[in-house]
Order: structure tokens, then sequence, then C-alpha cells
């Protein structure tokens, strides 16, 4: 009977460990607010093709595309990042993308839902939260002293 006790706890115990670490890491990961990630800014995304459009190897000579277009922050992406990283999916013409404070792309509505659950960016990381915070406090705070 000790034997059986012994080894019951020596199997439990590693498992109820890793389940209560579990629950801390995951209260630690923590969602954005929505209102963070409405302040997020979205742009639409242009296909560029490239000159040698015959290359049936690059997908129909799609090289990358172009995110703001027309705008002072207008962007070229590359081919390799034309791909939204949550779904697996290449950005087409006209797809609304979303872009976190690390300068990271993704589809709006895939971004949205990752960041609901997740308030860090899913290629490098970095906590949106409090960078959108940070940089909305020292704007009022840049704000109230040009005012005084």
């Amino acid at each position: 009977m000790p034997f059986i006790l012994c080894t019951t706890i020596c199997c439990c115990l590693p498992c109820i460990i890793s389940v209560l670490g579990f629950r801390e890491d995951f209260a630690h990961n923590r969602g954005a607010t929505q209102e963070s990630i409405n302040s997020l800014p979205t742009y639409k995304f242009k296909i560029k093709k490239s000159r040698n459009s015959n290359d049936k190897e690059t997908g129909g000579g799609v090289e990358g595309g172009i995110v703001a277009a027309g705008t002072e922050k207008e962007r070229v992406i590359s081919g390799e990042d034309a791909v939204c990283c949550i779904c697996l999916t290449k950005y087409a013409n006209n797809d609304e993308l979303r872009e976190l404070p690390c300068s990271h792309f993704f589809h709006k509505e895939c971004v949205d839902k990752w960041l609901k659950i997740n308030a860090n960016c899913p290629l490098c990381k970095s906590e949106v939260g409090e960078t959108i915070l940070s940089s909305l406090t020292e704007a009022t705070a840049n704000l109230r002293n040009n005012t005084i």
C-alpha cells in the first residue's frame, strides 16, 4: 500500500505543478482591450507585380506589396513578408492589414482575434498593450505641455 501511495504522489505531483504553473502563465498573457486594439493603425494592401511576371515559380510574379499607398506612411513589403503568419495566407489586393507598434503587419481580423487573447505580437512577442498605453500617455503629456 505505501508503494502505491508513493507512486501516485510521484506521478501526480508533476502534473499538478504544471497545471498550476500554466494558470500563472495564462494570467500573465492576458489579451489587450478593445480600445487599445482599435487604436492600432490599419492600412490597405496593394499587390506589387514584378517585372518578370512570366515566372510561375514566384506565384504569378507577385513580389510583395505596398501598404498605405499614396500616403506619407507608404511602405513596401517583400514577398516573404506578404503573408499573414497567423492564418498563413498571402495578402491579397485590398486586404485590410493592421500594424502593430513593432512594425509587423497582419490581417486585421486575424490579429484582432489574437490580441483579444494575447497582447503580444505573434512574431516577436513584444507587448502590444503597454506600448500603446505608453505612447498615448506620452502624446497626452506632450499636448498638456504645449497648451500650458
